[in-house]
């Protein structure tokens, strides 16, 4: 028996992951990928100007796989982070996003590119001394069954490393931040 992969996570990104079982069940959920709702949990270096608001920009990939923003349009994809901050420590935040595109690295670069990086992130945030695992968890994703249309959604544990460093983080917290689309 197959199942097939109807999206990605980077590598070290935790959470949930959509399969389907059919190809014609794969290719649905791709053409009605729009409609699909994920949130993100991250935790970032820093504290953001803006507590709420959209990171778009064009986004491109080099020889050596590494994701960048471009000015010109033509030479990236448009990528789109909608977020709010969810509460701040001495130096980091915890911040729920929604991605309203999906695109290799988006969350990761877009952060890191305003100048707060994913902790954990050898990638994006090169000199980060937190090796214990990058801090972004995909939180829940929701989209219309490919056959029936029944909007179905799922949701995952928030992981133990944002309630250790953020201490008495919980899923009410995470329910009661609202994350607007500018």
């Amino acid at each position: 028996k197959h199942v097939y992969l109807v999206h990605r996570l980077d590598r070290e990104t935790s959470g949930v992951l959509l399969f389907a079982k059919t190809e014609e069940a794969q290719q649905s959920l791709k053409d009605n990928w729009k409609e699909t709702e994920k949130f993100y949990l991250a935790a970032v270096r820093g504290h953001l100007k803006e507590k709420s608001g959209l990171y778009a920009s064009y986004l491109a990939e080099n020889e050596d796989q590494f994701v960048y923003s471009v000015a010109d349009p033509s030479k990236g994809k448009l990528s789109q982070t909608a977020f709010t901050v969810i509460r701040e420590m001495p130096s980091l935040s915890l911040v729920k996003i929604k991605l309203l595109t999906g695109r290799k690295n988006q969350i990761r670069v877009q952060f890191a590119e305003h100048g707060h990086p994913v902790v954990g992130d050898p990638k994006y945030g090169t000199r980060d001394p937190f090796r214990e695992r990058l801090c972004l968890h995909a939180k829940s994703i929701a989209f219309n069954h490919p056959h029936s249309g029944e909007r179905l959604f799922f949701d995952t544990a928030i992981p133990a490393v944002f309630k250790r460093i953020a201490g008495g983080f919980d899923e009410s917290e995470w329910q009661r931040a609202l994350v607007k689309q500018a």
